[in-house]
């Protein structure tokens, strides 16, 4: 099974969270072997495949949904065709590649979103006539699945009732992050990131763009071991940002779920 993620070499630190729930199913003794890959650093899932002595692989985007990365990114990078992929070469062993859906798009994820709002709330006493939730997304032009996905967990938390106001701001599409203040009125804020990672937009450019001291040491500990960080007085407003969605201690369950989910679109 490959857990595989964007990486980056200017902020690895974002790949901490894959390796760490790819050594959690490893420990677990699910699959016969679980690597953390990434499209954008090493080791790069092509690779895997490769060195892999394994027949069927497994490879679970540890992303936030369907969208680009899924439908383009993936398949140009390791040439696949589609949900399922024999790869044939001269004097190696036939793979078989199996591409599962997103970690990000399992309903557990949705629901605990809803858990962190409910539990910035009841911790520091905040009065839903007064509080407003703010929904965070990368946004691109090219192609619209994230936006999908990051609307439904706004709908989850609107419809829910215990907040006065929400938002969904984006990073490349409008409207943008920094204008927080302006699409919400509410004293008390809750930033809920939607994304999986700490690489550079979860750690640096979301926060900046909300007013956050991002550089700060301990800002960035908190958002490295998923602690809520807050509160910020932002222009007299108060604003805490919410843990990573890849912080989630059941993601070595919703990976095993996706790929059940994987062989059971199969069978039927």
């Amino acid at each position: 099974m490959l857990l595989l993620a964007h990486g980056s070499e200017s902020t690895p630190g974002g790949a901490t969270f894959v390796r760490q729930h790819a050594d959690s199913l490893r420990q677990k003794g699910v699959f016969a072997d679980v690597q953390a890959a990434f499209l954008r650093n090493s080791p790069h899932p092509r690779e895997l495949i490769k060195q892999s002595a394994y027949r069927d692989i497994y490879l679970v985007p540890f992303m936030v949904s369907d969208g680009y990365s899924i439908d383009v990114m993936i398949p140009n990078a390791l040439d696949l065709t589609g949900p399922l992929t024999e790869l044939i070469s001269v004097g190696e062993k036939r793979k078989r590649i199996h591409l599962c859906r997103p970690v990000g798009t399992h309903h557990a994820i949705r629901k605990w979103s809803m858990e962190i709002v409910a539990a910035i709330m009841a911790n520091h006493g905040l009065m839903a006539d007064d509080t407003a939730v703010v929904v965070l997304s990368h946004g691109t032009p090219r192609h619209k699945g994230g936006r999908r996905y990051a609307e439904q967990v706004l709908r989850d938390i609107g419809n829910n009732g215990h907040v006065a106001e929400t938002a969904m701001l984006f990073l490349e599409e409008q409207p943008k992050v920094q204008e927080w203040r302006d699409c919400v009125n509410s004293l008390y804020v809750i930033a809920l990131p939607y994304l999986m990672t700490a690489g550079r937009h979860g750690s640096l450019d979301i926060p900046t763009a909300l007013g956050i001291d991002a550089h700060d040491a301990g800002f960035q500990t908190g958002v490295s071991t998923g602690i809520t960080q807050g509160v910020f007085d932002i222009g007299g407003r108060k604003l805490w940002y919410a843990p990573l969605l890849g912080t989630f201690s059941a993601i070595p369950d919703i990976i095993v779920d996706r790929i059940a989910d994987w062989d059971k679109s199969v069978e039927n």
